[in-house]
């Protein structure tokens, strides 16, 4: 979900090229934010820089554009749901990303953020913390999906201290849980479309961990199934890759996950892998 230095585009393309093993990755290259905004991306600040900072991303071949709408955690002063991009710099970066075919993600935890970033056309909002009713059903509206990422603030509350993550980042994930928790609940009950995120990479937040985002989504509301198809075809619908990969269908890429349980009886079984295939072969 973006990048300092386009490492992530490097390594896609390693993969690619078969020079090294790996997943299929689709991703930004930088996050577009405000000077002194949330994540370490490209600083755009007005309209012309967005325009122009999206641009240099599709240059530079990123897959989609990533967009911090509002505030996260990582900062000592910052406020995880005050608003950081314009309505109309986010519109400016979406509108980028939709002319050339390709999709667009917010980082978005608060109400203002949030709805600009559906308003000016984004694809995925990305945390969706303060969620409410009015929100959920404009981005219901517009197929707007939601990425929820319960994992990586769950895991600062409680793992953070024995691990050492900064008290203001523990206190603010806490704050992010008892907000989200609820809201969540009401936007599954809503029908609200869903595609999986974990937040891997973000503070002791392992990558190959899908455990514990999938117990917070199904504590959350979702039945095992419904996490599932968000895990599969929901994702491959917000990355446009359904025509390949997402369903077990002729003529799609045999990616594929073998696990020693059943995962509809016990959503933990996603952590028992016993084989992986990929484009047909075992990896």
């Amino acid at each position: 979900m973006g990048s300092k230095h386009f490492e992530v585009l490097a390594l896609r393309e390693a993969i690619r090229h078969g020079w090294i093993p790996g997943p299929t990755i689709v991703a930004p290259g930088q996050a577009m934010q405000m000077t002194g905004g949330h994540m370490s991306g490209m600083e755009v600040n007005g309209v012309p820089a967005c325009l122009a900072g999206a641009r240099a991303q599709l240059h530079h071949g990123a897959d989609f554009i990533k967009i911090m709408a509002t505030g996260g955690v990582g900062k000592p002063d910052e406020i995880p749901g005050a608003q950081q991009l314009t309505y109309e710099e986010l519109k400016a970066c979406a509108d980028v990303a939709k002319m050339a075919g390709k999709t667009s993600a917010a980082h978005a935890h608060g109400f203002g953020g949030m709805r600009d970033a559906i308003r000016a056309g984004v694809t995925s909002i990305e945390h969706g913390t303060l969620l409410d009713e009015e929100t959920v059903d404009s981005m219901i509206e517009r197929g707007t999906y939601l990425v929820p990422t319960f994992a990586a603030y769950w895991r600062m509350v409680e793992e953070g201290e024995k691990k050492g993550i900064a008290e203001y980042m523990i206190e603010s994930s806490r704050w992010v849980m008892s907000e989200k928790l609820p809201r969540f609940q009401m936007a599954v009950k809503r029908g609200l479309p869903i595609a999986f995120g974990s937040d891997g990479g973000s503070p002791i937040n392992p990558h190959e961990d899908l455990e514990v985002e999938c117990r917070c989504m199904v504590e959350g509301g979702m039945s095992p199934m419904q996490v599932l198809v968000s895990m599969t075809s929901n994702a491959a619908k917000l990355l446009q890759l359904e025509q390949k990969v997402g369903t077990l269908e002729v003529g799609k890429r045999a990616d594929i996950v073998v696990l020693g349980g059943n995962p509809l009886e016990d959503i933990a079984q996603v952590a028992n892998v016993v084989e992986v295939i990929k484009d047909g072969r075992p990896v």
